[in-house]
């Protein structure tokens, strides 16, 4: 695990382990592999034009997120979250509301959760509520809003027992229990 900097930081942070790793692994096990070459790699989401291009690609989003139901805010929203990934949440969108009527999720979460599931290898409630969306640490009051209905869908979904669902529903309490401490001091 690393930790610090800022984001935009990120890759030459994770370069700099990969090629200490690569370094390690050759002095220690004797195993060989090249340096790290993500550098000129896409990130997921990113086919937008470039940052020149951004906006215009936010516009074009968006207006294709409204034609999916969302309202415009909702749109630009998610389309500045995902990048080019944000049109496999407008067919989450239009192809779910029922599901996310049936366990009282708005849609624009509901999608971003379907999403987590299907395309991020989110497996628990902190999972997504902690590493992908970061809504314990910037959106608490909807994490605490939405935190069952949230649980209850992955129950769903993962088929997981009584025993399990506890699991991860004392699992994200820590957590919150962790950032409120935090956040009161």
């Amino acid at each position: 695990t690393i930790a610090g900097g800022k984001l935009t930081g990120y890759r030459k942070m994770a370069e700099k382990i990969v090629d200490l790793l690569v370094d390690k692994f050759e002095k220690e096990y004797g195993k060989q592999f090249g340096p790290c070459v993500t550098k000129h790699t896409p990130i997921s989401g990113g086919d937008v034009g470039g940052s020149a291009k951004f906006n215009e690609f936010i516009n074009e989003a968006s207006k294709i997120g409204q034609s999916s139901g969302l309202s415009k805010e909702e749109a630009e929203s998610l389309a500045s979250k995902y990048g080019s990934n944000v049109y496999r949440l407008f067919d989450i969108v239009k192809n779910n509301a029922d599901t996310a009527k049936e366990f009282e999720l708005p849609i624009t979460l509901f999608a971003e959760l379907q999403y987590a599931l299907t395309y991020e290898m989110v497996v628990t409630p902190v999972d997504f509520f902690l590493r992908r969306t970061g809504a314990v640490l910037f959106n608490i009051h909807l994490v605490n809003q939405y935190k069952e209905n949230v649980i209850q869908y992955m129950q769903s979904y993962f088929n997981w027992d009584p025993e399990m669902t506890e699991r991860y529903q004392r699992e994200l309490e820590e957590i919150l229990k962790q950032a409120q401490f935090v956040s009161e001091h």
